[in-house]
């Protein structure tokens, strides 16, 4: 399997991988299968219109219907949270950033999490968003509600925005000794 062969730095090496594995189809007489990913860059586009037409078969991802795509996250997810609830128990995460961190260790492929503790959860693929907030979806455990979350997410902020300083908001938080100071003419580290 290569995955994201567009992303290879030198484009030689894509040439070269791509001209291998011309050489090895038709040099052998078993059949071995190559699973490739890839935008469909110059250079990649080139080197498959030069080999034989029955070394390589095309299949388009923005071209593969909603449904099938959809059907096929489905299965991923389910999968993979009957996986995490087998290997760390029922619970949502919580406790030290360690805990957490080693809960959604398994979901790296969808999520992007930063080693940094104070850092936000981001969403790798804007379809893996899509397909949690799907109303098709919401019977399901991992269904999020938008509604919902957006409430919980505003009253949070709002708690912790009116902790007491240095936390939350405060007059004069960046502890000017003028307060009608413009911003510009604030030194970066001051409000950084």
């Amino acid at each position: 399997m290569v995955d994201a062969l567009d992303e290879c730095e030198k484009e030689d090496d894509v040439r070269t991988l791509l001209q291998l594995w011309s050489d090895v189809s038709s040099m052998i007489k078993i059949r071995i299968g190559l699973f490739l990913t890839s935008r469909p860059e110059l250079p990649i586009r080139q080197g498959f219109s030069k080999m034989l037409a029955d070394t390589h078969q095309d299949v388009f991802l923005h071209e593969v219907p909603r449904p099938v795509v959809e059907h096929d996250i489905l299965i991923f997810l389910t999968d993979a949270f009957a996986q995490i609830r087998c290997e760390y128990n029922v619970e949502p995460p919580s406790g030290t950033p360690e805990t957490i961190a080693l809960r959604l260790r398994p979901l790296h492929s969808v999520l992007s999490i930063s080693s940094h503790p104070e850092a936000p959860i981001r969403l790798l693929h804007l379809s893996f968003g899509e397909f949690l907030t799907s109303q098709e979806f919401q019977e399901r455990p991992y269904h999020i509600e938008n509604t919902t979350i957006h409430s919980v997410l505003t009253t949070k902020c709002l708690k912790l925005l009116s902790l007491p300083r240095p936390v939350g908001l405060c007059e004069d938080m960046c502890q000017l000794s003028n307060l009608g100071q413009a911003r510009k003419d604030l030194p970066l580290t001051t409000i950084a």
